[in-house]
């Protein structure tokens, strides 16, 4: 009888420990299931990378040639900065008049001198390159 109810133990006990792996089990494959799920959904959003890559490659390849078509060089000892880009292609444009800045003494200033813009005929170009101009 005691031999019995130990071996009625003894099986008790391993069926509750079947029951804990099997427990054990359950979630180590539920938790492959999910990281599988996981490495899909990236091996699709790497796919999808992969795609929005190539196509802004090809298009900065595009942009690049539209504006390859503004970039222009010296012709004919006119300098790039006096040719303008128009739907018809490239013409001169004629560059405003220089512009310096002088000292300037006035009686309404009580004789002080004072800096004054100063406008010229065009011949001369004060060279600044953070002037705009208008085509």
């Amino acid at each position: 009888v005691t031999a019995v109810k130990r071996v009625t133990d003894i099986i008790a006990e391993i069926s509750a420990a079947s029951q804990e792996q099997a427990s054990g089990i359950d979630q180590v494959n539920k938790a492959v299931m999910s990281m599988d799920e996981t490495t899909q959904q990236n091996a699709a959003l790497v796919e999808e990378t992969t795609s929005a890559a190539q196509s802004m490659k090809e298009q900065a390849k595009e942009l690049m040639r539209q504006v390859g078509a503004f970039k222009l060089a010296s012709r004919e000892g006119t300098p790039a900065s006096n040719i303008a880009i128009q739907r018809d292609g490239p013409r001169l444009v004629p560059k405003p008049p220089a512009r310096e800045v002088v000292s300037v003494s006035s009686p309404r200033t009580g004789g002080k001198s004072v800096k004054a813009l100063a406008v010229g005929d065009g011949s001369e170009r004060s060279g600044t390159s953070d002037e705009f101009e208008e085509f």
